[in-house]
């Protein structure tokens, strides 16, 4: 069989053997496509995956992030709080984390969970921080 050298993805997917038969000039753009594939294998495995252990919707694969330990800058930017907060509460125990001083991980269910609770009882982040503003239920007319 002497099939001029593969370079498309597909074939070589189905071929592994004739790697070593790719033209230098080709491999980079082969790793690129290869790339993408596994990326869109991954969305696709968690999507299939994730109704089966629980821990996200199929419709939200970014839930699955929940289950691995995070950067307290990640942490932050996931839930749209400062990042000083986060630092605030796995520094005082309030969300568990592994590490020490900015090195810190956490997990982001952990971190959700006490904003759900400080949200649920009404206890502010941090202290000295203003607890949420009453909407205005009455009017004063301006003579």
């Amino acid at each position: 069989m002497n099939d001029p050298a593969p370079t498309d993805l597909h074939a070589l997917l189905d071929h592994p053997e004739q790697v070593a038969q790719v033209p230098p000039e080709h491999r980079q753009e082969l790793l690129d496509a290869l790339a993408v594939h596994e990326g869109r294998c991954r969305v696709v495995r968690d999507l299939l995956t994730a109704p089966l252990i629980g821990t996200a919707t199929a419709g939200n694969p970014q839930e699955t992030t929940l289950c691995r330990y995070v950067t307290q800058a990640e942490a932050a930017a996931m839930f749209n709080i400062p990042l000083s907060t986060v630092r605030y509460l796995t520094r005082r125990g309030r969300v568990p984390a592994l590490g020490k001083g900015k090195n810190r991980r956490l997990l982001p269910a952990d971190l959700a969970r006490e904003l759900e609770d400080c949200k649920r009882t009404g206890r502010t982040l941090r202290p000295g921080g203003k607890p949420a503003r009453r909407p205005l239920t009455v009017t004063v007319p301006l003579e």
